[in-house]
């Protein structure tokens, strides 16, 4: 798990002295106490500027860079810049300017006269803020219930005395020192789009102006065109266009209405959505198909907002759209762009935020980000489901067309996780997207971005004197893995997604190092040679696009560390009361599948013919499965249990009626627990050419699940036997005392429904004899045929059985994304022991085979599982630092850092793009 160091840089330490409460010889302690100057941080934009009153004050982000200064004065030859963050601050209504480059007093004191640093006054509740991209002005959104509105903060006034020497002299900014304007309703997120130039460099001052030159000092000297604030008004489910210009020339001290230019009423209605199909096949049922959430007329409520610019950059151009998630509406809206003085909803390009998990639920979403166009030509939008707190990915690529989420490939390798979206341990807060590279030089050339790692025996190496080589060959592991493709080598595109623990996670996208990412051999498709200098990690699933990233080598060994997901010791076979039984002397577990390796204890083993070998001699083996490492979600100890009690039936009583072959218990849910009948094994069997019709009635028959009456008799002296037509000792000779019961208090399964079953009476006993020995309700256990039932500590016991739409009767599901979903291991007798039967779940491959001792109820193989995923994680807390509530995420490019505003008193976190390292804090 990635551990992140901090280094405090601080805001402001002021001593505070602690004064005695009561008069006399009673004195408290000075307590010395940090004053923290960025409470409630919220939203962020950035600006790079340099020195000012030079004439080069107005810079693009990517002038700035991660060169750190010593103070936020220091402009080194006068060419040097600085980089701000313009946070805002909720509950004090300011805000806060930091300087991300200075080494200290970062954070800017716009008032000196007042202790600690002070910021910026806004309006309250200040919801949202953007930039020009070249920093001439800001813009503040602010949520004032009382006076919603716009807030302009220009540049010139942004930096105090301590740090543009030329406003010593002016006095320290209040709200009537901003430009501003009034908003019809209170806003929530915004973002400035551009209405870009003509040929000539002209720009329209408004969407109905003809083009002109654009005036000096202003937003549109920038050279990129004019720029449009882009509001959502959530309460009047609309987006308003505002000139931005328009706002920064209003007077200060003044509150006009914003000159809205055009409005988008958002549109609610939603069509139906696609619906799986699931083909029946034979015994299994296929689920009811269900009714999709509605389609219909929902209000609009916009939330967050996600920009796209077109190829090559240019706003405005053919491709420009803007999302808008929704909070009452299962939609998140497209507005086309090309023209931003005329956007419009496009229905076609809309998305729909659905649940795979539950087709009927109407999802809303609230963050929203979107990529660029990645170096595969794919854009992918992701948004976070608002009630399920999960996380959903879409296709956005120029001609796509699907609007709902993506579905994960292979979903049956892991059907403990939806397969249209990322759940996590903690709610997702915010997310956003990146893409980082590490550029690498060999000779006179660098590797362009999105170069892939080239694990190809026969590429050519690059060196100092070479002149032709394959660059990707400068990204594959090192022998000791201390570089090149791993999991902390971010390179490509990702997506961060801050937790309401205070934990950043990363969801792969496109990976570049994917291609080192695997086993050596050919087993991932192409020939060995293909795959020669990859990491060797057994698995083809390491690196899986839009699935939660791995934080350690799927390897154990010297170098990375034990996290190959095995077994902490061989199996052991023991009886129900502990005993253990050696591996020669009853059934044996063996792996099934070709030749491999399990990793036992750590150390990586070599399976061969299914077994594995120790100083001790041939021993009980598995394998783990791990064509998806996110399977094994969590260590835990395991038991395979011949004729092993399903779970979920503890403290349960129903009805047994003999006479009418009924076993009878409304709170039952038979099928819900997965109860296994008679008939459901025949008809599973029947599509068998393989097997006679006697076979499989033999088979159904044997492998039915049974239930056994753990109801005890009445005691010998009980009034009951007085009047009964059985006896307390017949009723004991036939069905045993329940310390050691006889095999007839078990009633075979024939078939069985949610509430209720079908079940065969002890053969040779009469229905009215049974029932006397038990003529109330019962205690019960559901236990297997001649099946083994593997349960888990932490995951219990899995099976896909559902009750049949119509008819009732319990039976697996067909949905195919289940079949693995299953912990019934099945033998067949053979004429000299047991014909083993492999057993594949999403979990274990494995079969049994029985010899030596003969099946005894409830004997088991016990192991327990280690080393299992473990997703990475950027832990923003620590000892100081013990809660974080993340309010927003984002990319500060130019220093390769992330940051994270806290909802608290923390402020701003900084963490290092590839999550290693120290992270830089403000408060």
């Amino acid at each position: 798990m990635t551990k992140l160091k901090s280094t405090i840089a601080i805001a402001f330490a002021g001593s505070l002295l602690g004064l005695p409460l009561l008069a006399g010889s009673c004195t408290t302690d000075p307590t010395n106490a940090s004053v923290r100057s960025l409470e409630r941080a919220g939203k962020v934009a950035l600006v790079c500027l340099g020195k000012p009153g030079s004439d080069r004050v107005l810079r693009p982000l990517s002038d700035c860079n991660n060169q750190r200064r010593e103070t936020n004065a220091d402009f080194g030859d006068g060419d040097a810049t600085h980089l701000y963050a313009l946070i805002t601050l909720e509950t004090r209504g300011e805000v806060a300017v930091v300087d991300v480059t200075s080494k200290e007093s970062n954070v800017l004191d716009q008032d000196t006269t007042t202790p600690g640093e002070t910021s910026l006054p806004v309006g309250a509740q200040p919801v949202d803020i953007v930039a020009t991209p070249k920093g001439t002005a800001a813009f503040v959104a602010s949520a004032d219930v009382s006076r919603p509105g716009l807030y302009a903060l220009p540049e010139a006034l942004l930096r105090p005395c301590e740090s543009d020497s030329g406003r010593c002299d002016e006095p320290a900014a209040t709200i009537s020192s901003w430009p501003a304007c009034e908003l019809p309703s209170l806003p929530g997120s915004m973002v400035m789009v551009t209405d870009p130039a003509d040929a000539d460099g002209n720009v329209r001052e408004s969407c109905d102006s003809p083009y002109a030159a654009a005036a000096e000092g202003s937003i549109d000297a920038e050279g990129l065109g004019r720029q449009k604030l882009y509001v959502t008004l959530p309460r009047d489910g609309s987006v308003v266009v505002i000139d931005a210009q328009t706002v920064l020339d209003s007077p200060p001290g003044t509150f006009y209405l914003c000159p809205i230019e055009r409005t988008i009423a958002l549109s609610g209605d939603v069509g139906p959505v696609e619906q799986d199909i699931i083909e029946p096949e034979p015994g299994c049922a296929v689920p009811d198909p269900v009714v999709p959430r509605p389609a219909g007329a929902y209000p609009a409520t916009p939330a967050g907002l996600a920009l796209v610019q077109p190829v090559g950059g240019t706003p405005g151009a053919s491709g420009a759209r803007l999302y808008v998630a929704d909070l009452t509406a299962p939609k998140i809206h497209a507005l086309d762009l090309s023209d931003p003085c005329e956007p419009n909803e496009d229905e076609a390009l809309s998305l729909l935020p659905t649940s795979s998990d539950d087709p009927t639920r109407v999802v809303f979403t609230d963050r929203i980000a979107v990529s660029g166009v990645t170096p595969s030509e794919k854009r992918h939008l992701y948004a976070i489901d608002f009630m399920d707190k999960s996380v959903m990915a879409f296709d956005v690529s120029d001609g796509v067309t699907s609007p709902q989420p993506l579905r994960a490939a292979n979903a049956e390798l892991n059907p403990f996780q939806p397969d249209d979206r990322v759940r996590f341990a903690a709610a997702p807060v915010d997310v956003m997207i990146l893409q980082r590279d590490d550029p690498e030089s060999s000779g006179s050339k660098v590797t362009p971005l999105g170069t892939e790692c080239d694990p190809r025996k026969d590429a050519v190496l690059c060196s100092s004197e070479s002149t032709e080589c394959d660059l990707g060959t400068l990204y594959r592991p090192s022998l000791d893995f201390e570089k090149g493709a791993g999991p902390f080598v971010l390179r490509g595109v990702f997506a961060m997604v801050a937790l309401a623990s205070g934990e950043l996670a990363v969801i792969d996208i496109e990976d570049f190092d994917s291609p080192c990412r695997g086993p050596k051999d050919d087993s991932c498709g192409g020939g060995a040679d293909d795959h020669f200098y990859s990491t060797g990690e057994p698995s083809c699933g390491v690196v899986i696009p839009h699935q939660a990233r791995d934080g350690t080598y799927l390897l154990s060994n010297d170098d990375v560390g034990r996290h190959l997901p095995g077994i902490q010791s061989f199996p052991v076979l023991s009886r129900d009361d502990g005993t253990v039984i050696p591996e020669a002397s009853g059934p044996s577990m063996v792996a099934f599948g070709p030749d491999g390796k399990l990793a036992v204890g750590g150390d990586v083993v070599e399976v061969v013919a299914g077994e594995a070998s120790d100083d001790e001699g041939v021993r009980n083996t598995l394998y783990l499965n791990l064509e998806n490492p996110r399977v094994h979600q969590a260590d835990q100890d395991w038991a395979v249990t011949y004729q092993g009690a399903l779970p979920g039936f503890q403290d349960k009583v129903a009805d047994l009626r003999v006479g009418e072959g009924l076993f009878i218990d409304s709170t039952g849910h038979f099928c819900q627990l997965g109860v296994q009948s008679e008939e459901a094994v025949r008809a599973s069997l029947a599509a068998d050419p393989d097997m006679t019709p006697e076979q499989i009635d033999e088979a159904a028959t044997r492998l039915a699940d049974r239930v056994f009456i753990a109801e005890d008799l009445f005691a010998n002296d009980a009034d009951y036997w007085d009047g009964a037509s059985c006896s307390f000792q017949e009723c004991r000779t036939a069905f045993g005392p329940l310390e050691t019961p006889k095999s007839t208090r078990d009633l075979r399964i024939v078939e069985a429904f949610e509430d209720r079953l079908e079940v065969a009476g002890p053969d040779g006993l009469e229905a009215d004899f049974v029932e006397c020995c038990f003529p109330t309700l019962i205690d019960y256990e559901i236990r297997p045929g001649d099946e083994w039932v593997l349960t888990g500590s932490a995951s219990g016991f899995v099976h896909s059985t559902i009750a049949t739409p119509g008819t009732g009767e319990c039976r697996p599901s067909c949905d195919p994304r289940l079949e693995r979903r299953t912990s019934r291991v099945r033998y067949v007798p053979g004429s000299d022991g047991a014909e083993i039967v492999p057993f594949v779940n999403a979990l274990f491959s494995f079969g049994i085979e029985v010899r030596g001792e003969p099946l005894q109820r409830d004997m088991a193989f016990r192991f327990r599982t280690q080393a299992a995923f473990a997703p990475i994680r950027g832990q923003l807390t620590n000892e100081d630092r013990l809660s974080v509530q993340a309010q927003q995420i984002g990319y500060i490019q130019a220093t390769d850092e992330i940051f994270i505003t806290d909802g608290a008193l923390e402020g701003v976190l900084l963490v290092p793009g590839d999550l290693v390292g120290d992270i830089r804090q403000f408060f």
